[in-house]
């Protein structure tokens, strides 16, 4: 067996972002099981219809030094996965535009979106901006080993012994750096807080991964998000091959036609007056700071 796990914690916004996207991934595969880990408050305003899984999750994996921190809620999200056969996680900011089950037909045990690996020994890596790259070496003793630069928005696996590994491993580079590191050592931060801050979950990702082999392919799936370039519309991302538009990363980025092609969709899945608008929902987003 195979499903979707969402994860909904903080902003009630995020209760909405999961609804929208469990509504749109619904409408290509009905029969698709949709777990939600959520905390209460977070998703009181939505119908529960799309999910097929309710999980509530620990405030001992929400909040971190008293604090909302999503990145240690991915982080420890394999702990709360259902008994499936694969589980594909993606970030609930996303509306999917296209079929995608043949995503999870992975010849590996665990794959998360990923642009790259560098062996560079200092400097800014442009696919991971959350060190520097000397920093990365230097506090989790990676001396020559090919750092990659991932995306966590989107991860597909085989439950097992390996997929549970990179979590592991993943959440030992995390405390490992609440004890050896600081918010100085970061090059980008998440959120605009210096005390109790939140870490980026991607970063200890990229550890864990350094230390592994055969977990990526360059890009495994095809999302469109407005990082670049002018919007091709939402017919210009389908013929393109793209299954998902996500709004992943720093809300300034996502410029007005986007956001407009967004709420076009919307509105072919759910009534639009029972989701938040789509400043709303960008409102609510963390923020990205470097």
């Amino acid at each position: 067996m195979q499903g979707l796990s969402l994860l909904a914690i903080g902003d009630p916004s995020y209760g909405h972002w999961a609804y929208i996207f469990a509504k749109s991934v619904k409408h290509f595969h009905p029969d698709l099981p949709i777990q939600l880990v959520h905390e209460p408050r977070t998703i009181s305003g939505i119908e529960r219809e799309p999910f097929d899984i309710l999980t509530e999750i620990s405030p001992l994996h929400s909040r971190r030094g008293g604090r909302l921190s999503p990145s240690f809620a991915k982080l420890s999200m394999y702990e709360y996965y259902p008994d499936w056969e694969k589980v594909m996680f993606i970030d609930v900011d996303t509306l999917c535009l296209a079929p995608f089950l043949d995503l999870f037909d992975i010849d590996t045990d665990y794959q998360i979106q990923c642009a790259g690996t560098t062996t560079q020994a200092t400097g800014i890596f442009p696919n991971m901006l959350w060190m520097k790259i000397e920093n990365v070496r230097r506090i989790f003793g990676l001396p020559t080993e090919p750092i990659p630069g991932v995306n966590s928005s989107f991860q597909v696996m085989r439950l097992g012994a390996a997929a549970e590994a990179v979590y592991q491993d993943a959440l030992r580079a995390y405390y490992h750096f609440e004890q050896h590191g600081s918010i100085k050592d970061l090059y980008m931060r998440w959120g605009n807080k210096t005390v109790n801050p939140v870490f980026p979950d991607e970063l200890f990702f990229n550890v864990s991964l350094a230390t592994k082999s055969g977990y990526m392919g360059k890009n495994p799936i095809k999302f469109r998000i407005p990082r670049s370039g002018a919007f091709e519309g939402v017919q210009g991302c389908i013929d393109a091959g793209y299954r998902f538009l996500g709004f992943w990363g720093d809300k300034r980025l996502n410029d007005r036609p986007y956001q407009q092609a967004f709420e076009l969709m919307v509105k072919r899945y759910v009534n639009p007056g029972a989701v938040m608008s789509i400043d709303r929902l960008l409102g609510g987003k963390f923020v990205t700071q470097n």
